[in-house]
């Protein structure tokens, strides 16, 4: 019986492993490797439900979005209701343009944020930008900043967006509107983050006309990128 217990340990080390290389990879923009990973792990285990979403994930970003609902149907027989399935579902349906079940799919993202519309398209425009789906992003970002236009933390958003197109420009206008809209005490994070974008932006194309590169009363301080709100 030891034996047997060993070797159960060492299957989910090997497991674990296989599906942290296929984030990693797939982090890294390499859909190849990250679905290869994907596959392996389920080879071990079909039932994994991080595997599974993995592997949907990494096939909706390199637009295989048939067969990332496949996994998906796999995942939801796993564990239902979970956010990361119901917003990859919307983006296979849609990217197929199955406007009826997009619109089922959408219809389940707002139930799960209890009709929050914002909280909606800002967690879609999040996933599409995972993905590397950067048009999607940002037209998602764009519908949660008609609801609520004085959210710092969708325009840090928008211009992290903004950035990754290397629309530099659009970009500072949106960190610099996080700043103007973000209380220095309670959003010292947030504020750190649009900071660290202001100076990779200034170190790429410099200052604009008026020198509006460097917020007024905020200090550069060397910080790790940030992440999303």
């Amino acid at each position: 019986m030891m034996f047997f217990f060993e070797g159960e340990k060492f299957r989910g080390i090997k497991l674990a492993c296989l599906v942290d290389c296929g984030n990693y990879f797939h982090e890294r923009k390499n859909l190849e490797k990250a679905t290869k990973y994907y596959r392996k792990a389920l080879g071990i285990d079909p039932q994994n439900y991080y595997a599974n979403i993995g592997l949907a994930a990494a096939l909706a970003a390199n637009k295989s979005f048939r067969e990332s609902l496949d996994s998906l149907q796999k995942a939801i027989s796993i564990k239902k209701n979970d956010i990361w399935t119901l917003v990859l579902m919307f983006v296979a349906y849609e990217g197929l343009r199955e406007e009826n079940a997009a619109n089922e799919a959408l219809k389940d993202i707002l139930k799960y944020f209890d009709n929050n519309e914002t909280a909606a398209f800002d967690r879609l425009s999040y996933t599409y930008f995972e993905l590397n789906m950067l048009r999607e992003a940002e037209y998602y970002i764009k519908k949660a900043l008609q609801i609520s236009p004085t959210d710092a933390g969708l325009h840090y958003n928008l211009g992290k967006i903004y950035f990754a197109e290397e629309m530099f420009d659009e970009a500072r206008h949106e960190f610099h509107k996080t700043l103007e809209l973000s209380s220095s005490k309670n959003e010292k994070c947030l504020r750190k983050y649009a900071i660290y974008y202001l100076k990779e932006i200034r170190n790429q194309i410099g200052d604009p006309p008026g020198g509006l590169g460097k917020p007024q009363g905020e200090k550069w301080k060397k910080g790790r990128k940030g992440g999303r709100t």
